[in-house]
């Protein structure tokens, strides 16, 4: 392929990936900052972010990276006419340095599409499993290209719903021509109590104009959350429209603190399509979330609904929020001098809409935060951060939370590896470089364009991208990801939290159908809530402040199974540290038992064995351990954990237990991923013969999925079909097994 062919190739993958992306040239500048080069190397660096640079770039034309020894300006003209040439796309894909000819085929591209679609340059991040081939060295091919992970990822777009429509008299303040004072009293219409001189008018106002340029680095926050409502949904605005909505019903009275695992709760509600109870007046704030569910809303009211707006950032929005925090700002209280707690009257509305146009223009003239485009929301949210801070005598930093720091997420654990049950590719396990390659690949095939878990995605489920993280399986290394989800919680009698039972069914449906495609014998999720009583815990949060590495993971799990005995507690890891959980109620019940074999005389306490944990912990990573939170895990496993092994039909009831048009939107992610899948499969061992044999067990699922989906595998298991099959695969495992009949699927 020619270079222009080439370039028009990478333009047209990249402006069908679009949004959600990491920019290619903000990734160039970011390198640029962590490296701190001398300005020598800064000024060849600049050569690589000029427009256009990737052709030079391809064709091995730009100077390699000078070294730090190369520290003045007057090195420039060396460093550019005589110094090295960095290979071209051609000779590092010749000499294996596939990461390499990645970004700079990926470079082109961002080229290409700052030529024709400047607005919507985004760059395309390069596939795992290209870096990780690229890591492994030049023995190791990647299984797929560059090219075809791409367009894997696009096809992964799942559907989105129809932008939410509002039904209804708009309950926005009229617009009424009446003098802004009374006559009689000269107090302003709609005005805090005691408003009622030019005096007292500008005294409020300067109040305000403190709040607005003490909170205005926080005139984002609207805009921040709605980026972190596009990232956790896709990228799909019916999607967020949903989300916004339900955080907006149920906002009334409540921080965003205590509003965000209540919004959570009422949408994973919604979205499975059951009973909603959520928020802190949950009797009328229930009913109408689940109308929004139906596409068709009521009007929110004159504070939820521009509340919602901002949040999705609509266009053309005429208002901004007028909350209790914002009457506090400005002045208002009960008649009794008490806190303002409660709703807004139209006048009162006009007034507050009138005097932050007056805001905007303030902002705008001193141009706060350096910007001279302020808009209403922004106003809004610099002033209730501002007050908030004040109000509750905390830093603006905590006082600016965001939903994205409230909202509890539950994390779903999965790998490539496949169960050793089968002996499907069981040669993987003695080729740690090669399970890395076909772990990456695997997970870029079930990935959206976003890097979330594209069956998670297509059932509708808020999650952030996916993390790398180290593994452990039968005691060997095993590369995985981790999928953070958002989820609800609910509080027992017993004042004790635990995972919402909405929420539970999606994180376990996901989980399951993960694992059933994926061929593995279970997939586990955590969710670490805290414990009323210290003596409940069973789990704990441990925070490095980075990924747990492969080698720190079974160390700490060799030091577990020493002190307390095998399969007692598992290590597992987080994105910036690990988790460490109880294998189960007997194990929990052996852990309160747990005695210091260092001292003799020592009493049972329940607890000893928390104090001892941290210690082995300290042992392991020394200065690296920034903390430790223990609490109770509302986790479990999914799939076969009676005989541990690759068993359909122990996956089935739970991806069952989701509302009918989820299972089929599932049947839309196996539908397309299934098939790569199974080419995956056959490019490893055409490549490498000693990863293994595949089994047909695993072809006849991923065949049936991706054809007949769901329903067809629930035919084969409930007709024993399948396992007159999977006897002859199986042999010996699977006669041992005989008397399960349909349940060996």
């Amino acid at each position: 392929m020619s270079l222009e062919g080439l370039r028009e190739k990478l333009a047209e993958i990249a402006e069908t990936i679009g949004g959600g992306m990491v920019d290619a040239e903000q990734a160039k500048i970011n390198a640029m900052k962590e490296m701190a080069p001398t300005p020598a190397q800064a000024a060849v660096f600049g050569s690589y972010m000029v427009p256009g640079s990737s052709i030079p770039d391809v064709a091995g034309e730009l100077p390699v990276i000078p070294s730090g020894e190369l520290d003045q300006l007057s090195d420039i003209g060396p460093a550019f006419l005589e110094g090295e040439r960095a290979p071209s796309l051609k000779e590092n894909v010749q000499e294996g340095n596939y990461l390499d000819a990645a970004f700079q085929g990926l470079g082109l591209a961002g080229d290409a599409l700052t030529a024709v679609a400047p607005p919507i340059a985004a760059a395309l991040k390069a596939p795992r499993a290209i870096q990780k081939a690229a890591k492994a060295g030049t023995e190791l091919k990647p299984l797929m290209t560059t090219e075809e992970l791409l367009n894997i990822r696009q096809a992964n777009v799942a559907a989105d719903r129809p932008r939410l429509q509002f039904e209804g008299p708009e309950s926005k303040p009229r617009d009424i021509q009446v003098a802004d004072r009374i006559s009689t009293t000269g107090k302003y219409r709609g005005a805090p109590r005691g408003l009622e001189s030019p005096q007292a008018l500008s005294a409020m106002r300067r109040r305000l104009e403190k709040y607005l340029t003490d909170g205005q680095d926080y005139k984002d926050w609207y805009k921040d959350t709605n980026n972190w409502a596009k990232m956790m949904s896709g990228d799909r605005a019916g999607l967020e429209d949903l989300y916004a909505a339900t955080a907006a019903i149920t906002s009334q009275g409540t921080s965003v603190s205590a509003n965000a695992p209540m919004a959570i709760k009422g949408f994973n509600q919604g979205l499975m399509g059951e009973k909603v109870w959520t928020g802190r007046f949950p009797s009328n704030q229930s009913a109408a979330i689940e109308k929004i569910f139906t596409g068709v809303g009521d009007d929110l009211g004159p504070k939820r609904q521009p509340f919602f707006e901002a949040l999705a950032q609509m266009d053309n929005r005429a208002r901004q929020t007028n909350d209790i925090r914002q009457a506090r700002a400005f002045g208002y209280t009960h008649p009794d001098g008490s806190d303002w707690s409660g709703g807004l009257s139209e006048a009162q509305h006009r007034f507050m809409d009138r005097e932050t146009s007056k805001l905007v223009d303030y902002a705008n003239k001193n141009k706060l935060a350096g910007s001279d485009n302020w808009d209403k929301d922004q106003v809004q949210a610099a002033i209730w951060v501002a007050q908030k801070a004040e109000d509750d005598g905390s830093t603006l930093a905590q006082a600016g939370g965001m939903f994205s720091d409230f909202t509890p997420e539950a994390v779903m654990r999965t790998e490539a590896m496949p169960s050793k049950s089968l002996d499907h590719l069981s040669g993987l396990g003695e080729n740690p470089e090669m399970l890395d390659v076909f772990s990456a690949t695997q997970d870029d095939i079930l990935m959206n364009p976003q890097g979330q878990s594209i069956i998670g995605s297509e059932a509708g489920a808020l999650m952030p991208p996916q993390y790398e993280g180290a593994g452990l399986y039968e005691g060997g290394a095993s590369p995985g990801i981790g999928q953070p989800i958002a989820v609800g919680k609910l509080t027992t009698d017993t004042k004790q939290q635990v995972i919402d039972p909405s929420s539970q069914r999606l994180v376990e449906g996901i989980s399951a159908a993960e694992g059933l495609v994926r061929a593995q014998d279970t997939v586990g999720y955590t969710f670490i809530v805290k414990a009323e009583k210290a003596a409940d815990r069973n789990a704990l949060k441990v925070n490095l402040g980075r990924p747990v590495t492969s080698d720190e993971l079974q160390n700490i799990q060799a030091k577990l199974d020493d002190e307390y005995g095998p399969y007692t507690m598992f290590a597992v890891h987080g994105k910036e540290g690990l988790e460490i959980i109880s294998a189960g109620d007997e194990a929990t019940a052996k852990l309160k038992k747990w005695k210091d074999p260092k001292k003799a005389k020592a009493k049972e306490n329940p607890t000893a064995w928390q104090g001892n944990t941290k210690k082995l912990l300290k042992g392991v990573f020394g200065n690296d351990l920034k903390g430790t939170e223990f609490g109770i895990n509302q986790g479990k496993l999914v799939g076969d954990t009676y005989d541990w092994t690759f068993t359909p039909s122990r996956y089935l009831p739970e991806i069952e237990k989701l509302p009918p048009d989820m299972q089929s939107r599932i049947d839309e992610a196996f539908r397309k991923v299934a098939p790569q899948l199974e080419e995956l499969d056959a490019r490893l061992v055409d490549q490498f013969p000693d990863a293994g044999e595949r089994q047909e067990m695993v072809t006849l699922v991923r065949r049936t999925l991706a054809t007949k989906g769901i329903s067809g595998l629930r035919k084969l298991v409930d007709q024993g079909v399948v396992p007159a099959v999977a006897l002859a695969i199986l042999g010996p495992i699977a006669m041992s097994q005989s008397d399960q009949s349909a349940n060996t699927l």
